[in-house]
């Protein structure tokens, strides 16, 4: 099975973040944009584990939760690297510390940390081509608002999640099929849980 954790982004914000491609259609094909159903916010890669490690993996989940609300302010686009573009967030100490205290739990069961900062996102389209990092640049300075031209400053919607997901990936012919495993509820613990 491959696994990840996430958060849901409801349909309207999905379609709103979505309706970027229109400024890179002269890209072309080279631009693999993700499925807008498959839109989310990943808060861990777990990867391939064998079925029988589920239950532990889900047994852990269980005891995350948020102590404070996590909002998500989705805020514009041009993160580029390793052959993804995605969609920027607001920083929110509570969602990074939802990632972090998921991170944590699942160590135990072998699932390597993290080593790098959590950095929340939303891909929205891949490519192989480095060629088209230029063009790609270049039409986000076109279209920048914000001061230093690196990104396209766009207000898509914000959102406070109520739970988040444990999510399969399955690659078939046509791309990736999401489903989801199981669902945690983010509020706070009640005394004596």
């Amino acid at each position: 099975m491959r696994l990840f954790v996430a958060l849901e982004i409801p349909p309207a914000i999905r379609e709103n973040l979505a309706a970027i491609r229109e400024n890179f259609s002269s890209i072309g094909p080279k631009l693999r944009w993700v499925p807008t159903e498959n839109l989310h916010v990943t808060l861990k890669f777990i990867g391939s584990v064998p079925a029988e490690k589920l239950e532990a993996i889900i047994d852990a989940l269980r005891r995350v939760r948020a102590d404070k609300s996590v909002k998500l302010d989705f805020i514009g686009y041009g993160g580029i690297a390793a052959g993804v573009y995605w969609a920027t967030i607001e920083p929110c100490p509570a969602l990074e510390k939802l990632a972090a205290d998921i991170d944590r739990c699942l160590e135990p069961l072998g699932i390597a940390k993290e080593n790098r900062a959590f950095h929340p996102h939303v891909t929205v389209a891949r490519f192989k081509d480095r060629g088209i990092l230029e063009k790609i640049n270049d039409l986000i300075h076109e279209n920048a608002i914000h001061g230093d031209g690196r990104y396209l400053k766009c207000e898509f919607g914000s959102m406070t999640p109520a739970e988040f997901h444990l999510m399969e990936s399955t690659t078939v012919p046509t791309g990736a099929i999401y489903s989801k495993v199981e669902s945690f509820p983010l509020a706070a613990a009640l005394p004596g849980n």
